[in-house]
């Protein structure tokens, strides 16, 4: 009996000591960090970091409508280094910063063209960062001029970046990917961020009111390896993501050839333009060595569905459907062409990674024209061949301004 007492007795002393937390910080005590900004001035770097502090007020019953952006504080801090301006932000603010919830690292175009190498370097060594950070360029501003927008809640950048997927005209990239590419690759692309004006209505007074900034994350961000080249527009970005193969579910919009509607009378002509939606796209690309120079070749295989068509198709015909298919290819064949003469004239940096197709198909190859890849990829030819099949036209095929019957 004494024995049992005894080691129920242990057994309790154990699990008190072993579910102790000797680390532990109270939640209250803590800036929960949701957004990061780094820029440069003067050799110093600004870390400013937007909190939520509807998230710590989450312990402290206060009763705000939670991710108002009333919710909402900034806190910045300077140093030598990024953890070095982190900690010196605890001299103008009340609780430690927690990183461990930030879900963006933006950063300033000027520290961006200098080399980011070092400040990506600090959050792959913090074991408080998140891999699945996304990362931004704030073009042509300090990244912390992207923050404080006093009407945004706290998620919304993060929801633009989340819903990207819905157009090709931008990338999202993670900490963790751009760790990848950088390894494989000397071109990178993560996206990009930046203010615009947008006029605004004043329902009341009926008259346009002044306008206000908004943010924008069109378009994407080269670098050679850890400096900013500069910047793909959105449509340069189409072509891009069909070259890497990360094309969704994505519109294409495109000019309606005006042979299609020869022989059909149109209530209105206005229309110009026809848009498909991607249902399912893949691209493959081969390198080819032809006279002793490597030769790209792009096929990509695309399904769509016809989702709007302005011009008054009748869809029920074969050859209409067959024109459509093939405008819609060369509209894609001129997004990859956008995309490759940027990144050849203007860049002249791989930024798709097409020395590893050459290094995988002609390893020889590969081994002499390595050193100077950037210089060879700069002066390649290239085809593309774009095959576009329509498997849908929606709920009808005949469109409601075509005049029927008699007149």
């Amino acid at each position: 009996m004494k024995n049992r007492t005894f080691y129920i007795s242990l057994i309790l002393t154990v699990s008190l000591i072993l579910s102790s937390c000797s680390s532990s910080r109270q939640i209250d005590s803590l800036g929960i960090v949701i957004t990061m900004a780094v820029d440069m001035e003067d050799d110093e770097i600004i870390v400013t970091s937007q909190i939520s502090s509807s998230k710590e007020n989450a312990s402290t019953s206060n009763q705000k409508s939670a991710g108002s952006s009333s919710d909402i504080k900034y806190v910045q801090g300077r140093g030598k280094t990024v953890y070095d301006a982190l900690k010196n932000a605890s001299l103008n603010y009340d609780r430690e910063l927690f990183l461990s919830h930030n879900s963006i690292i933006i950063f300033g175009e000027e520290l961006a063209k200098t080399g980011i190498g070092d400040i990506i370097n600090y959050f792959s060594y913090d074991i408080g960062t998140r891999e699945t950070a996304y990362l931004l360029v704030a073009k042509e501003s300090k990244a912390y001029e992207i923050l404080g927008l006093s009407y945004l809640t706290d998620d919304y950048l993060l929801t633009l970046i989340e819903n990207a997927h819905l157009t090709a005209k931008t990338r999202n990239m993670t900490l963790v990917e751009y760790l990848r590419y950088y390894f494989y690759s000397h071109g990178l692309v993560p996206g990009v961020v930046q203010l615009t004006d947008k006029m605004e209505i004043d329902y009341e007074k009926k008259e346009k009111s002044p306008t206000r900034k908004v943010l924008d994350i069109t378009g994407g961000a080269a670098f050679y390896k850890d400096r900013l080249q500069g910047y793909y527009s959105g449509e340069e970005m189409i072509g891009f993501n069909f070259l890497i193969d990360e094309i969704k579910r994505n519109p294409i919009v495109f000019e309606t050839p005006d042979e299609l509607t020869q022989g059909s009378k149109l209530f209105s002509t206005r229309g110009r333009y026809t848009t498909i939606n991607i249902l399912k796209s893949k691209t493959k690309l081969n390198m080819e060595v032809r006279d002793e120079k490597p030769h790209l070749i792009v096929d990509v295989n695309m399904r769509g569905t016809i989702v709007e068509e302005t011009k008054g198709l009748n869809l029920s015909d074969e050859s209409v459907r067959l024109g459509i298919e093939d405008a819609c290819s060369k509209q894609i064949e001129k997004y990859i062409d956008m995309a490759m003469y940027k990144a050849q004239k203007e860049f002249k940096i791989d930024t798709f990674g097409i020395g590893i197709v050459l290094h995988r198909e002609y390893p020889e190859v590969w081994k002499e024209v390595s050193k100077n890849w950037n210089e060879v990829f700069s002066d390649i030819d290239y085809s593309v061949n774009v095959k576009t099949s329509i498997i849908r036209t929606g709920v009808i095929d005949l469109p409601i301004n075509i005049i029927k019957g008699r007149e």
